[in-house]
């Protein structure tokens, strides 16, 4: 099966996270929908689940479960590609094989060492907002001006407010028509990390739970979901 190079490093960019929460070992799932894939990152601080969509796929192959060892290592591959080439994809048990111009041939594992995820959290409900990755690269932004290690989220009617209060402070509002509860949730580097690679807008929902806060990323090639947890501690 074959897939454009460009749509492969797209997703896998976006799925793959960085730094304190990107994903190494996962299981790459040809099913019936696509390219899935799920992971849960250290210390439990974010859980995804993605989607590339079947449709982008030439010649599509469901060869179930390839287990890799290192995400980002099978991202830097694909770079290694034009954006322009079309890839061709196939699993020859211990390799995942990787063909256009050139050859790679990535040492799949064992998917039996890779631990089981428990259930994703079922997060559902009525405080959301639509935001662009412009719109919070910005705030990331005034967060590295101000040397913030963390940052509260104060969802509010028809308003959230994000800012940090450490040796200097920083806030900005979004307005929302959905938003009716009032919550206050501290969040850290991990829910900065899991949307480093994505660019578009985003549907956030807000719950009061262990993982209050749900981004889903959605476009015609794919579907992704983060539900990140919260700082131990809260204001």
């Amino acid at each position: 099966m074959n897939i454009q190079q460009e749509i492969l490093e797209k997703f896998i960019k976006a799925v793959k996270m960085d730094s304190t929460a990107k994903v190494t070992e996962c299981i790459l799932t040809f099913g019936d929908d696509g390219l899935s894939l799920k992971a849960l990152t250290s210390a439990t601080a974010v859980f995804m689940s993605g989607v590339l969509n079947k449709s982008n796929f030439e010649a599509y192959e469901n060869i179930g479960d390839i287990a890799v060892r290192d995400l980002g290592e099978l991202y830097d591959v694909v770079k290694r590609f034009d954006k322009k080439e079309k890839l061709k994809l196939a699993n020859q048990d211990p390799f995942l094989v990787i063909e256009a111009n050139k050859v790679f041939k990535i040492k799949t594992v064992n998917k039996e060492t890779i631990t089981s995820l428990p259930a994703l959290p079922n997060i559902d409900g009525t405080n959301v907002l639509k935001l662009t990755t412009d719109q919070l690269d910005d705030f990331i932004q005034d967060l590295n001006a101000v040397k913030a290690e963390s940052f509260i989220v104060s969802v509010q009617p028809k308003k959230v407010i994000f800012y940090a209060k450490e040796l200097h402070e920083c806030i900005s509002t979004f307005n929302g028509d959905m938003l009716n509860d009032e919550m206050k949730i501290k969040f850290g580097k991990p829910l900065i990390s899991a949307l480093s690679g994505i660019k578009g807008e985003l549907t956030i929902t807000f719950v009061k739970s262990d993982y209050p806060i749900k981004i889903h990323y959605k476009t015609e090639q794919m579907n992704i979901v983060f539900i990140v947890a919260p700082m131990a501690s809260e204001e």
